[in-house]
């Protein structure tokens, strides 16, 4: 025996699973045994050492590693997370030159954030639902393909009307995407790899955030918001080809108990990845026929996690929906010292002074989700959020005090930086939680409630801000301190844990 194979045998306690043939038998007891010992198994088989095994999806993904499969599966999720993160802040630069050519008032302002988030939410909450039963592949291709085409439609019409029915359709199924998108990033990967599939999947959204400030001080001006539009729904056409190259989540066929087509997809990746399952090697799965039940999340094993998620979500999204509309209607008006002085709610556009002090701002997005992606990864996920949510509370109240612009953008930066690093450590968190039966079910559910909370993040800011802008920074305070409280209830660690699938 080779001195390879003899350290295997003396470590044998030391082993994954994947190599374990009694951990393989008491699996699944139909699983055949045909050795007693890792000695006889590897004398028998010189390249297959579990012979004619029984083995769980996660030590597949151990022995099958990360390559390729995996790179594509995350580049998919972080085109999706960019056109959803992108959205907002494109509509919150766009709406200032549309006041100019379509005459909006502050009320269909107003109503262009309520329809569009509530599309949002709507979809969101039933596409969680749909994407357990049928597939999360099926649901995403069909949705990313309305998106696309919506948004282009909406960079070509020409009454405000029509902009909005097509934004809000927009929003919808870019609401159907990001639950899909959120289960992506954790479903193709071993346990120690989940972060780096939500790191893309978040870098990639806040990417998007400093491209579309970046963008907008580039060509917004020059090119009109038309091809602002074009050009930052072009990518969405790449994640359309990607899902439909690549095949559905083995997780998902797992729990519908379709073994054989569980297998066909590992197979798939294993070539990408450059790895051979031996064909002995079968997956054991484990069926539920109760997929994507809303009354799972509220049973006694996920209530607390699901109020606690609400909570957190839904105020982080209050406070980044808020600001992302606050800051370019501060920056343009001449609130302590801010910008100008020209009439409230007027025809306007931003400076490119503006423009750069915002792209700043969003920058420290990707920085606050870089290092809050660090800590989850070296600390864990429940403490760091609490102490991110806490730091996020003061620096909004901080808001309160104005001395000059100057002081003003760093001040909103460094809000910004927190909002995004909660918004990091909830991703992270939300598909860890929950089992694959009902993963998709509760990240469709819970960003409807999140929705919510950017709903009246949004509207507030139309509401409150020509009657005073400190109404809306109080709201941020406020909302953030609920958030806290959120971060309370919850008390799950999931810190490298296995996925569950039932």
């Amino acid at each position: 025996m080779s001195e390879e194979k003899q350290a295997l045998v003396n470590h044998e306690d030391e082993l994954p699973p994947l190599y374990s043939s009694t951990a393989a038998q008491n699996r699944d007891n139909t699983a055949p045994a045909t050795s007693s010992s890792l000695n006889d198994i590897l004398e028998a088989s010189p390249t297959n050492p579990y012979d004619m095994t029984s083995l769980e999806l996660n030590d597949i993904y151990k022995h099958m590693g990360t390559g390729k499969a995996q790179y594509l599966y995350w580049c998919l999720t972080g085109l999706i997370s960019y056109a959803e993160f992108v959205e907002l802040t494109m509509l919150s630069l766009v709406i200032l030159p549309l006041r100019c050519e379509w005459g909006l008032t502050p009320q269909f302002e107003t109503l262009l954030t309520v329809v569009i988030m509530s599309f949002y939410g709507v979809f969101a909450l039933f596409a969680g639902k749909i994407a357990d039963k049928c597939g999360r592949k099926q649901v995403f291709i069909y949705s990313a393909i309305g998106m696309i085409g919506t948004a282009l439609a909406s960079a070509m019409v020409s009454n405000k009307w029509a902009f909005l029915a097509l934004r809000a359709l927009v929003d919808g199924f870019i609401g159907v995407n990001i639950v899909v998108a959120s289960c992506y990033a954790v479903e193709f990967a071993q346990s120690s790899y989940r972060i780096v599939g939500m790191a893309v999947f978040i870098l990639c959204g806040y990417f998007g955030l400093f491209a579309v400030n970046s963008l907008a001080w580039a060509i917004l001006a020059t090119a009109g918001w038309r091809w602002f539009i074009i050009i930052l729904t072009a990518p969405g056409i790449l994640a359309v080809l990607l899902a439909l190259y690549l095949p559905e989540s083995p997780r998902y066929y797992c729990v519908q108990g379709e073994q054989e087509k569980a297998m066909a997809a590992v197979r798939f990746m294993a070539r990408l990845n450059k790895k051979e399952i031996p064909a002995d090697v079968r997956m054991v799965c484990h069926k539920d026929e109760d997929t994507g039940s809303y009354r799972e999340l509220f049973s006694r094993k996920h209530l607390r996690s699901t109020i606690g998620l609400s909570i957190i979500f839904s105020t982080n999204i209050f406070a980044e929906y808020g600001i992302v509309l606050f800051l370019p209607l501060y920056f343009s008006s001449n609130v302590c010292g801010v910008g100008e002085e020209i009439p409230k709610h007027t025809c306007t556009t931003l400076s490119q002074s503006d423009l750069l002090d915002l792209s700043l701002a969003s920058l420290s997005t990707m920085i606050g989700s870089i290092l809050a992606l660090i800590s989850a990864h070296l600390i864990g996920r429940l403490y760091p959020i609490r102490v991110s949510t806490f730091l996020q509370a003061l620096f909004s109240g901080l808001l309160f005090i104005c001395l000059s612009k100057t002081a003003t953008v760093w001040q909103a930066t460094f809000f910004r930086f927190f909002i995004a690093a909660n918004n990091a450590f909830i991703w992270i968190i939300m598909p860890e939680t929950y089992p694959t039966s009902i993963r998709s079910t509760a990240m469709g559910m819970l960003n409807a409630t999140a929705k919510i909370g950017g709903f009246l993040g949004t509207g507030s800011v139309f509401l409150f801000f020509y009657i005073d802008p400190k109404i809306n920074i109080g709201c941020f305070f406020g909302c953030v301190l609920f958030g806290v409280i959120g971060t309370l209830i919850f008390n799950q660690k999931t810190k490298e844990a296995d996925l569950t699938d039932t």
